[in-house]
């Protein structure tokens, strides 16, 4: 997995989009320079960024989103798998989030692997690249990160450690495992709790008081039926009676439904006659409500028609204001834009003259060198005019003589060497009075852009009002004619409101005439009815009683077939009473075989999560990880340092009382130019801090990379470099390169700011104001 280009837009410093080639760079160390704030951690972590959608250091990328369309974009080569790009967009102002991730194999055929969803694209990352943890503890280092085990105790330097290894995963599903145990065993509580309570309930003792009950029943029900038999009977008697007597109940019946009939309608005719008086009402204050509510309504509009005409006539008063100050606006962009124009061609030419004077400044330092030279012969010359034989006969090879003669002979090649250096000098001091006079016209270029820049906001205030302008006149034509509309629209609603209550008057009046009519008709009418059931009402009679009889008789048999359906019911609940017990009972059974199992299911989580615990797996694997890391380090440590330095990690130590061991976690070093003695790390010098660290967590980086099923091909490493001298610089460089051979990284991207370092690197990418520049050897500018 090695990273091949890497784009950046909206991110913190980079407001512009930045890409950067590293597929065009030479294999080996890559530094990252630039002043503090440049965007050297961005352009490092940008690919982790890229992937994860997070900085290594920083977390979520969204609070670093600078606009609406920020990105970051990486491309990375796999081994016999192809390329692929990941690529992730947040809108910096709404906070949202979206990412895309292609593949292109080695055929050449591209597809996509999500749908454009944050969600999709992690479970695509998760299905095609190694996790975040194991890509961070094989191949990066932050500012930041975890992983400097200096001042830490050794249960913290353990912890940290497994980390850099990357147990998380293990120690994850231990604490599954562990959950699991812990569900399984509530589970197995409950089902325990269940199987108690349905023993309980089937005891032989409940299904003996369903069988009392039962007979009980049974005997109740016969009784019943019994009854109901007897009450049958008597209803076909008195039902029989009354038939004899049909036409009498007949004629009472038809002489009272017709009165009902009559007194029905005689009542409904006399309410719809209130009901149109109520509508007479009801139109009237309508009508009223209504051409109020129309003159309200229209005082209103013209009142609002009134106001926006009002505010027209302002804004038109503003007109020249506002037009001058949109040909303002228009010209201070055009000088602005200038301004920044001379300023640009002004900032190039600075830096043009920075390089020359650097240029000249390193001829001049190495001509003093051969000035001091030049003095230091002419001193030794003097020698052979101070003694007698001037350097000749038998004293010629004495050899201070020899070496006299050498500095005489040399003395004329050295002063023509420093003929240049006057005319140098005079150059280095014209660069000096260019670089000068460049920076005073750039600060007055950039203090102009400011004054501009403040006049055109003052400007711009009133040139907003510019559209608005435009479209006044013909606003107020509009409003004209809608002043006019309203008022004649008005006054049609009032005349078709006036209209409409002179038709629902008249309607009324003759709907209350055809009413009046019809309910003296309908009295004349109930009065004969009342006369008609006088004269049956005697033989009605002696049909009513034994109507009353029939319904008691019907009444009780009624009842007795209640109590017979209530009898039937509950033995039917019984029944089912006695299914539900043999459900339980079943139920208890198929309970006590699955409690068996999930018993079973319990012990063996509970033993996976022992094994995958603090003193399980994870312990065995630091255990198994010491010695070869503790390898990798002295073989590190050998290129920066030969023979002097060895480290040991321990992380076992016998107990006290002689039986067994526990966990440990010390990191002996041994300086074997110090007498052979062992310290701990925290004791060195801080130089020798930082390489020994650095050797120790790149010696886990090679092992974790060894081991992954994706090795990455690319590393990083942030500022760790702050401490070195110039010495131990040359030493960190050895170990990088031989942490490239080790761990088979193709590229190494570091950020540093000590020169000495930054110069022996393959390339150099160099950030400043937003802008990065790629840099070979040999380099004209030290890295800063």
């Amino acid at each position: 997995m090695k990273l091949d280009n890497l784009t950046i837009r909206g991110f913190l410093r980079f407001t512009d989009p930045v890409s950067i080639d590293l597929s065009s760079l030479p294999a080996g160390l890559v530094a990252i320079c630039g002043p503090n704030g440049a965007g050297k951690t961005t352009v490092l972590e940008g690919a982790i960024a890229a992937v994860y959608r997070e900085f290594a250091s920083r977390g979520d990328l969204t609070p670093y989103a600078t606009g609406k369309d920020s990105s970051i974009e990486a491309t990375f080569s796999v081994a016999e798998r192809g390329r692929y790009r990941a690529r992730v967009n947040v809108d910096g102002v709404r906070r949202t989030t979206d990412a895309v991730l292609e593949h292109t194999a080695p055929d050449g055929t591209t597809r996509l692997l999500n749908d454009g969803k944050a969600t999709t694209f992690d479970a695509a990352v998760r299905q095609h690249f190694p996790s975040r943890d194991l890509l961070l503890a094989s191949a990066f280092a932050a500012q930041n990160q975890a992983g400097n085990f200096i001042g830490l105790k050794p249960a913290q330097r353990r912890e940290l450690f497994g980390e850099l290894l990357g147990l998380g995963a293990m120690t994850a599903m231990g604490a599954t495992a562990k959950a699991l145990a812990g569900t399984l065993d509530l589970g197995r509580m409950r089902m325990a709790t269940r199987l108690a309570s349905l023993t309980a309930e089937t005891t032989p003792e409940a299904y003996a008081l369903l069988d009392a009950e039962r007979l009980t029943l049974d005997r109740d029900l016969a009784q019943a039926k019994a009854t109901r038999g007897e009450t049958q009977t008597a209803v076909a008697d008195i039902e029989a009676r009354l038939a004899l007597m049909g036409d009498a109940a007949a004629a009472f019946a038809a002489a009272t439904q017709q009165r009902a009939r009559l007194a029905s309608e005689l009542q409904a005719r006399q309410a719809e006659r209130a009901q149109v008086e109520q509508e007479r009402a009801t139109l009237e204050r309508t009508t009223a409500d209504t051409l109020a509510r129309l003159e309200t309504a229209q005082a209103a509009d013209l009142a609002d028609i009134d106001t926006k005409l009002a505010g027209n006539a302002t804004i038109q008063g503003m007109a020249g204001a506002i037009r001058a100050a949109v040909a303002e606006v228009a010209s201070l962009d055009q000088r602005i834009a200038d301004l920044r124009d001379m300023l640009d061609a002004a900032t190039r030419q600075h830096w043009a003259t920075v390089e020359q004077l650097t240029a000249a400044e390193r001829e001049l330092a190495a001509l003093g060198t051969v000035e001091q030279q030049q003095r230091r012969a002419t001193s030794d010359a003097a020698l052979l005019d101070t003694v007698p034989c001037h350097g000749e006969g038998a004293y010629a090879d004495c050899a201070f003589l020899a070496n006299a003669r050498q500095a005489q002979a040399s003395l004329s090649a050295l002063v023509a060497q420093l003929e240049p250096k006057a005319a140098l000098a005079d150059r280095v001091a014209t660069l000096v009075h260019a670089r000068d006079n460049v920076a005073t016209v750039m600060a007055s270029y950039q203090a102009d852009i400011t004054t501009a820049a403040q006049a055109r906001a003052v400007a711009a205030k009133t040139a907003d009002y510019a559209p608005k302008l435009e479209a006044s006149e013909a606003r107020v034509q509009e409003l004209h004619a809608l002043r006019a509309r309203l008022i004649a629209d008005a006054g049609a609603q009032r005349d078709a409101a006036t209209a409409r209550l002179a038709d629902g008057q008249r309607a009324l009046a003759e709907r209350q005439a055809l009413l009046a009519d019809r309910i003296e008709t309908l009295t004349t009418d109930l009065a004969a009815a009342d006369a008609d059931i006088a004269g049956v009402s005697t033989r009605h009679q002696a049909h009513f009683a034994l109507q009353a009889q029939l319904t008691a008789a019907r009444t009780q048999w009624d009842a007795v077939t209640a109590t017979i359906a209530a009898t039937e019911a509950r033995l039917d609940a019984l029944a089912r009473q006695r299914q539900a017990l043999d459900a339980k009972r079943a139920q208890a059974t198929d309970l006590l075989g699955r409690l068996a199992q999930v018993e079973q299911e319990l012990l063996d989580w509970s033993l996976l999560a022992k094994a995958l615990g603090k003193d399980g797996l994870p312990e065995l694997e630091i255990d198994a990880a010491g010695p070869t890391i503790s390898a990798y380090t002295n073989e590190l440590l050998e290129v920066c340092h030969g023979p002097r330095f060895s480290l040991e990690l321990v992380t076992q130590v016998a107990k006290a009382d002689g039986k067994g061991s526990k966990s440990e976690f010390t990191i002996a070093v041994t300086d074997n130019q110090g007498g052979g003695s062992t310290r701990d790390i925290g004791d060195l010098s801080g130089g020798e801090q930082v390489v020994v660290s650095e050797a120790f967590r790149n010696a886990i980086a090679v092992y974790v990379n060894q081991r992954s099923p994706m090795p990455v091909r690319t590393c990083w490493r942030d500022e760790t470099t702050g401490a070195l001298d110039p010495e131990n610089a040359q030493r960190y460089v050895a170990m990088l390169r031989k942490v490239q051979e080790m761990a088979g990284f193709s590229q190494t991207l570091f950020i540093t700011h000590n020169p000495d370092v930054a110069s022996q690197a393959d390339a150099q990418i160099r950030l400043d104001a937003g802008r990065a520049t790629v840099a070979l050897p040999p380099y004209a500018l030290e890295a800063a």
